[in-house]
């Protein structure tokens, strides 16, 4: 698998991951591109890492009314 379409399919299953929406067939799918792939993992990390960050931020920042 090409490493841009090793990231297309791994985004969904990061989200999916990530919303807890992620099945076992999915999660089995992604453990295999992340192993499998070094452009899916940097994907992942910036993904996880954007995902953990964005509350912080958006509570940080002031409201617009």
């Amino acid at each position: 698998m090409s490493e841009r379409r090793a990231s297309h399919v791994a985004l969904p299953l990061i989200e999916a991951l990530l919303d807890g929406t992620i099945d076992d067939a999915g999660f089995a799918r992604l453990e295999a591109i992340l192993r499998d792939d070094a452009e899916a993992r940097s994907l992942y990390r910036s993904v996880v890492n954007l995902h953990t960050a964005l509350p912080g931020i958006v509570g940080s920042s002031p409201r617009l009314t």
